[in-house]
């Protein structure tokens, strides 16, 4: 199946934050998890990267900090160029690209929440007054007041997961790549994030999210790249790909609950790209009156 549309457009005249360009990586053990990807990350987006388990999403965002090196194909990193041979160090992007790791256990390794949060902000050389200052503004934003001295791991998964999303925050990246940020997530902890993640958007940063829930993807991406079997298969707007039964079928993903009711009640008039309950009850009203 071919791209729906070229993810390389060469006429934008927005410079994109990441730009990849027929990238291909193979593990040591010869698993070819990236085959002649191509796509870009604009400035100031939101967008989801999905796709099955295996499909290389996880692949391909862990170049964008240099945390793999392409095999062939070149990645360039807001002016930073990563290729075979790169010997550009995932510390020199560190401060340009924030990566939450899908598994917060793979990050977190401080004996308090509050350690944890002014680790990274002490490896960039910052003043005391600037490390109080950051980290205090991500625990306002994250709300995590009562766990300032307490270990990481006696905290939940959601909790931790909101840890590790607040301490690479802090930092203060202008590209965020958060893979499944929802993992272990209550109903609070997916509040929180929402509300944090829409002040993040709103301060000028670009967010990338690695993720299979799509009531997630729908409230917080406005473009998505689909992968499957280690390809770029879509990329254009959620509208779009909700209504692509295609690529919904060849990837083996499923829309949201409430635009999936949406399709059910098009011969009633409803949209077929609802994504949202408000934007539902929005459209059940109009075809009422």
């Amino acid at each position: 199946m071919s791209n729906s549309k070229n993810p390389v457009d060469t006429t934008d005249s927005t410079s994109p934050l990441v730009l990849v360009k027929d990238l291909v990586h193979v593990y040591p053990n010869g698993t070819k998890a990236l085959e002649t990807v191509s796509m870009m990350v604009k400035p100031h987006e939101r967008l989801a990267i999905v796709g099955q388990n295996g499909s290389g999403k996880t692949t391909l965002v862990k170049h964008f900090n240099a945390l793999l090196k392409p095999t062939e194909g070149t990645v360039t990193v807001m002016g930073h160029e990563i290729v075979p041979k790169s010997k550009i160090k995932t510390s020199q992007l560190a401060k340009m690209v924030g990566y939450v790791f899908q598994n917060p256990n793979h990050q977190l390794f401080s004996v308090t929440v509050y350690e944890e949060l002014c680790f990274g902000l002490r490896n960039l050389r910052l003043s005391a007054n600037e490390i109080k200052s950051k980290a205090d503004e991500a625990v306002e934003m994250f709300h995590l007041e009562p766990f300032l001295k307490t270990h990481p791991y006696s905290l939940s998964m959601g909790a931790r997961k909101l840890v590790a999303i607040a301490s690479v925050y802090a930092m203060g990246p202008q590209l965020m790549i958060l893979d499944e940020p929802t993992t272990g997530q209550d109903h609070d902890g997916k509040n929180v994030l929402a509300e944090a993640l829409a002040k993040i958007y709103e301060s000028g940063k670009t967010l990338v999210f690695v993720s299979h829930d799509m009531r997630f993807v729908a409230a917080q991406a406005e473009r998505a790249i689909v992968m499957t079997d280690a390809k770029v298969i879509f990329e254009g707007s959620l509208r779009e790909l909700f209504v692509n039964q295609e690529v919904l079928k060849y990837a083996q993903l499923r829309p949201p609950s409430v635009t999936e009711l949406g399709q059910k009640m098009g011969p009633w008039g409803v949209k077929p790209d609802v994504l949202s309950v408000p934007e539902m009850i929005s459209e059940v009203r109009r075809c009422l009156a």
